[in-house]
């Protein structure tokens, strides 16, 4: 279904807590009636999932500069007014999504743009930091731009490896996957480009690993990927995806490419809405969903 552009509207953390309450519930009983299994990592997966070693889940601790961060609006303390704001909105935007997704009964969402350079990778990772301040939850962040992955750039760590070497068998995911002392928060990285990015992401290895995520009932996933336009990769995979939360920034991606977008991921995948970035020179007070 195509997605709407909805006005902002504070939202409060009571309204979070149903949507965390409904997701848990959800899970259980989702649990209770398909016969849970276990896992190498503990998380519970449904039985007619595709089974893929995962390893132990805890990730290679990687000490993460908090200043560094900030410098590239990751916005994990509210040190000063500006993280302040943002952290607000970010809230905010994760209290939409979240709701959305408990609708929908998913764990999963991909984070598009039509675009390079409408803040798209800094949402996906904003967004994941806010789902991780939720007690208890347990959020992936997963970079599947293959084309240009950038998780352990902004982050400043060196991956040990990426999805597609856990997908063709190289690499377990607890080989690659990075701790950046963010509670309740795990990367699985970027490293090298891939020039047959598409072909990669719709790999059979690739959606059987894919599917393998999606039965992690106990997981929130957020995938960057890769802008819409310009290549092919994000139709491709976003079938085997569950949901897709559109970022577009004003003043930069025009109402052609909007369209043009979304109707190309119309039918493919839940349209979440669209998150309207309309930051300037840092300030993130005006995301909107």
């Amino acid at each position: 279904m195509k997605s709407k552009i909805f006005g902002s509207t504070a939202e409060s953390e009571p309204e979070v807590h149903h949507a965390e309450q409904k997701f848990r519930k959800d899970r259980d009983d989702a649990d209770a009636g398909g016969g849970a299994v276990v896992l190498n990592s503990g998380a519970a997966q449904s039985e007619d999932s595709p089974k893929f070693d995962l390893g132990d889940m805890k990730g290679h601790f990687e000490v993460v500069d908090t200043e560094r961060l900030l410098d590239h609006h990751i916005f994990v303390r509210g040190v000063n007014k500006e993280a302040k704001i943002a952290i607000s909105a970010y809230k905010n935007l994760r209290t939409r999504v979240m709701l959305k997704m408990s609708d929908l009964g998913v764990n999963t969402v991909m984070v598009v743009g039509a675009a390079q350079n409408v803040g798209k990778t800094l949402t996906s990772i904003n967004l994941a930091i806010a789902m991780a301040r939720q007690e208890e939850k347990r959020v992936l962040l997963v970079d599947m731009d293959l084309r240009s992955p950038s998780l352990h750039h902004l982050f400043g760590f060196e991956p040990k490896g990426n999805i597609v070497d856990v997908a063709e068998g190289r690499k377990k995911l607890s080989d690659i996957l990075v701790d950046p002392g963010i509670p309740g928060l795990k990367i699985v990285p970027g490293s090298v480009r891939h020039e047959d990015s598409a072909e990669a992401m719709v790999a059979p290895r690739m959606r059987e690993l894919l599917d393998t995520l999606k039965g992690l009932k106990d997981t929130m996933i957020v995938f960057d990927t890769p802008p819409v336009l310009g290549c092919d990769d994000v139709p491709f995979v976003a079938p085997y995806m569950e949901s897709a939360l559109f970022v577009v920034r004003e003043g930069s991606t025009s109402r052609k490419e909007l369209e043009q977008s979304l109707e190309m991921l119309d039918n493919r995948v839940n349209i979440l809405g669209v998150a309207i970035n309309r930051s300037s020179e840092g300030n993130f007070s005006s995301y909107y969903y």
